[in-house]
C-alpha cells in the first residue's frame, strides 16, 4: 500500500516524514510548485510527480495537503476515472470529508477528513512531535475502520468524530490554541501597564500558565481553579474590574468570571456566590 501527497506544505512534509519513518510505503508528492514537491520528495525519500494524475496512480491512499481554502478546489479537480478504490483524505479540522469532497460521491473512492491536533509549524521537524498528537478523522463510516486502523499501526493515536460535531471539535481547539493567545496578551498588557517589558512579563506569566496547564492536566479543572472567583471575593473581583479601562476587556474579564463561578459552584457547593453572581451579572448588563 502506498500513500501520496497533493501538495507539499508544512503537514504534507511531516506526515510523510513521519510516515517514511514507521514503515509507510511512500508514493511520493505532487505540488504546482515543483521545487517544494521535489524537496518533500528528498526530505522523506520519496519521489517526486510532475503529474497529480501520475501520482494517484502510484498511490492508495492520497493525501491532499494544501491550505484549507484551497482543498475543495483541488479535490473537484481530481479525475474520477482514476479514483477508484482509493482512500482520498484532507487535513483541515474545519471542512468535514462531505464538504471537501461532495463533487466526487459517484467516484467509488473512500473520503475523509484526518486532523492532527497540534499546530504543525515547521516542515522540517514537526514530524517528530506526531506520536504525541491525537489525530481526529471523519468520513465513511462503512469504511472508516481501515483509516484507522492504517493510522494506529502507524503509532499514531486516533479519535474518530462525526460530521455534526466537527465545528464544535474545531471551535474548541481554536479556543485553547488561539484564544488563549488573547488572554495572553491582555494579561501581558497589564503587565506593561505596571513598567514592566514583554520579555519580563511573558517569562513571569509563562511560569504560572505552565503549572495551571500541568494542574488542569494531573488533577482535572474544577480542582484546578484557584483566586478570587473560587473564594467568593467580591472585593477582589470589583477592584479587578475598575482596574480594567477598556470596556472589551472588561467584558471579557466578565463573561470569562461567569464561566468560572459555574466551576467554583460545583467545587464548593457550600460557599454563598449570590453577591459575586449579582456583581457579574450587573456588570454584564451595564456593558451591553
Amino acid at each position: 500500500m502506498k500513500v501520496g501527497f497533493i501538495g507539499a506544505g508544512k503537514v504534507g512534509y511531516s506526515l510523510g516524514k513521519y510516515f517514511s519513518l514507521h514503515a509507510v510505503s511512500l508514493s511520493g508528492f505532487y505540488s504546482k510548485s515543483s521545487d517544494s514537491s521535489k524537496d518533500a520528495a528528498l526530505f522523506t525519500g520519496s519521489s517526486f510527480y510532475s503529474s497529480a494524475d501520475d501520482l494517484i496512480k502510484d498511490s492508495d491512499i492520497i493525501f491532499i495537503t494544501v491550505p484549507d481554502g484551497k482543498i475543495k478546489e483541488v479535490a473537484d479537480n481530481l479525475p474520477k476515472a482514476l479514483l477508484n478504490n482509493k482512500t482520498i483524505c484532507h487535513c483541515s479540522g474545519a471542512l468535514t470529508a462531505d464538504e471537501a469532497f461532495s463533487n466526487l460521491k459517484d467516484s467509488n473512492a473512500h473520503f475523509y477528513s484526518v486532523h492532527p491536533l497540534c499546530a504543525v509549524s515547521d516542515k522540517y521537524k514537526s514530524y517528530l512531535e506526531l506520536d504525541k498528537v491525537y489525530f481526529f478523522i471523519e468520513g465513511d463510516e462503512n469504511n472508516i475502520t481501515f483509516i484507522k486502523d492504517f493510522l494506529t499501526k502507524a503509532n499514531l493515536k486516533v479519535n474518530t468524530l462525526k460530521a455534526e460535531n466537527k465545528v464544535k471539535y474545531h471551535l474548541a481547539a481554536a479556543i485553547i490554541s488561539n484564544h488563549v493567545i488573547a488572554l495572553a496578551k491582555m494579561a501581558t498588557n497589564l503587565f506593561n501597564q505596571c513598567g514592566f517589558s514583554d520579555d519580563d512579563a511573558l517569562k513571569a506569566l509563562g511560569a504560572l500558565m505552565l503549572n495551571n496547564v500541568k494542574h488542569i492536566l494531573n488533577d482535572g479543572i474544577k480542582d484546578s481553579l484557584t483566586g478570587p472567583v473560587q473564594r467568593a471575593d467580591v472585593s477582589t473581583v470589583q477592584k479587578h474590574l475598575n482596574a480594567l479601562d477598556d470596556i472589551c476587556d472588561k467584558q471579557l474579564y466578565t463573561l470569562l468570571s461567569k464561566q468560572l463561578l459555574l466551576i467554583a459552584r460545583e467545587k464548593t457547593p457550600s460557599l454563598d456566590f449570590s453577591n459575586l453572581e449579582a456583581l457579574l451579572n450587573a456588570t454584564n448588563k451595564d456593558l451591553k
